[in-house]
């Protein structure tokens, strides 16, 4: 049954609240045509019989390469963001904060609880041994891991992400404003607040400071300002403007991949979505859920 859950899922299209709308109100506008189709093709049926002829291919519908970089995306990030959701709902059901919403939403206080259970839980390959499948045991485990974290200290989530890096994004990010005032310098420096964005500096001789400095002089602050606002605030789907991010070069900034956009959008979003890196991927999958690594 998995399996066939599988293959079907691979070939769907994800619907957008927007897309869903649109399909409402052209069922609505033809609802009674619908129905007196329905009670014709149950007359003809009743008269003649259903017959089907098994060896007529159909075909598929051929997709364009963008939209097929969009749909694979949607689904591998949607997956992310349910388990997640799964995730919340325990953790809201146990009713204790380490800081009060006022001071950081609860999705960004979740991921701070993720890096715990990556620190603590799921060293090295761990997450890898766990077996997939979300249930009772699976809860259980995170329930009592939650219970752990709350008796934790973490100074660096109530110092430094409470106090110092929500701040910080919320004065340079939180509207297209604030982003367009901004200065190069200033944008790096919010940026520099991902974990994803953060890490990459083993990659670079130097470190921080040189993947700083390469991420300055490959992007002009315009293209910078003009990303992320149309990330952050544009129109249309969310998860289409985060495709574009990683894919469209008119908006793709480099030394700015995947990992980095889909937690920038955890960061600063208007639709409560969480924080989804290549840590969140993994506690993830630590707890059963078969989701894709980023």
């Amino acid at each position: 049954m998995s399996a066939l859950f599988a293959s079907y899922w691979d070939q769907s299209h994800v619907l957008t609240d927007s897309e869903l709308e649109k399909y409402e109100q052209i069922q609505q506008k033809y609802k009674s045509l619908v129905a007196e189709m329905r009670k014709s093709e149950k007359e003809i049926k009743d008269a003649i019989g259903d017959v089907n002829f098994a060896n007529i291919g159909r075909g598929q519908q051929k997709k364009s390469q963008e939209s097929l970089f969009i749909d694979t995306y949607r689904k591998s990030y949607q997956e992310s963001v349910a388990a997640f959701l799964k995730v919340r709902a325990v953790y809201e059901s146990i009713g204790l904060r380490k800081a009060d919403e006022s001071l950081i939403p609860l999705r960004l206080e979740i991921d701070s609880f993720f890096s715990f259970v990556r620190d603590t839980f799921a060293r090295k390959e761990s997450w890898k041994e766990q077996p997939k499948g979300w249930d009772k045991q699976s809860e259980g485990r995170l329930r009592g891991h939650i219970q752990e974290w709350h008796k934790t200290e973490r100074p660096y989530f109530n110092d430094t992400i409470v106090n110092v890096n929500y701040p910080l994004i919320q004065r340079v990010l939180s509207a297209p404003d604030s982003i367009q005032s901004s200065g190069l310098d200033e944008i790096i420096e919010a940026i520099v607040v991902l974990h994803s964005f953060h890490d990459r500096l083993r990659f670079f001789p130097g470190g921080l400071e040189t993947l700083k400095l390469a991420f300055k002089e490959k992007n002009s602050v315009e293209n910078v300002r003009n990303s992320l606002s149309y990330l952050l605030f544009g129109p249309g789907d969310i998860v289409e403007r985060m495709c574009n991010l990683i894919y469209n070069s008119d908006y793709k900034l480099a030394e700015f991949g995947s990992a980095n956009v889909q937690e920038m959008v955890g960061w600063v979003n208007r639709e409560e979505l969480p924080v989804v890196n290549g840590r969140t991927t993994k506690v993830l999958r630590f707890y059963g859920f078969d989701v894709r690594q980023v």
